[in-house]
């Protein structure tokens, strides 16, 4: 190796649902990619890679703010209705944040109720949201009394407490009821961002036991 040689070490980085499989299920894909560096290496001149590491990608603030934060979620065709009603949420925070409660709660309902037909459970239209969360989350064994471990039972709980809390303030403060209290914007991006999250693991739990 002459003095011209560029002795380089390669990172690749992955995003967090790639890369905690990396040695798992995306090990052959993996192995290939090390192969084809080693590969190129061999046919280029200048330069010779000494070393390649595989890392976690950490996405900057603006880039996350900037992508559909469901768009690998909620891919699946049952749960487009979730999506749409999360991004109307969403869309609704700055002009309409009575408007964003209610898509929330409506978006919410949706899931659970989506949730209930995967497993083959019963609902009825006189199903209010604690209902039919109380349904969804012991389809998925998520339950509170369902727990056996104190950390977990508390962390269902505290779920079934932020969901009623937003049924709550939807049926007070929500535009479809007319209510003579209105939300700040600040309050409706909270909820919005709650309800988001909430989302986001019932799905990721309901994915797991498919």
């Amino acid at each position: 190796m002459d003095d011209e040689t560029d002795i380089l070490e390669l990172s690749i980085l992955f995003p967090p649902r790639i890369y905690r499989d990396i040695s798992g299920k995306f090990k052959e894909q993996a192995d290939q990619i090390d192969a084809a560096v080693s590969e190129l290496t061999r046919h280029t001149k200048g330069s010779w890679i000494r070393s390649t590491s595989w890392g976690l990608k950490m996405p900057k603030l603006d880039e996350v703010q900037s992508l559909p934060d469901t768009e690998d979620l909620l891919s699946d065709s049952s749960l487009h209705d979730v999506q749409r009603l999360w991004t109307k949420a969403k869309a609704r925070v700055l002009t309409d944040p009575d408007g964003a409660i209610t898509a929330s709660r409506t978006m919410l309902e949706s899931l659970c109720k989506i949730i209930i037909t995967e497993k083959e459970g019963t609902f009825t239209n006189k199903d209010d949201l604690p209902s039919l969360y109380a349904k969804a989350v012991s389809s998925l064994s998520f339950a509170p009394n369902q727990q056996t471990e104190y950390d977990y039972r508390k962390l269902a709980g505290s779920c079934t407490t932020i969901m009623n809390s937003i049924a709550t303030i939807r049926n007070r403060e929500g535009d479809s009821h007319g209510g003579s209290f209105k939300t700040q914007v600040v309050h409706a991006r909270f909820v919005v961002n709650v309800s988001g999250s909430l989302v986001s693991f019932l799905v990721g739990l309901k994915n797991e036991k498919i």
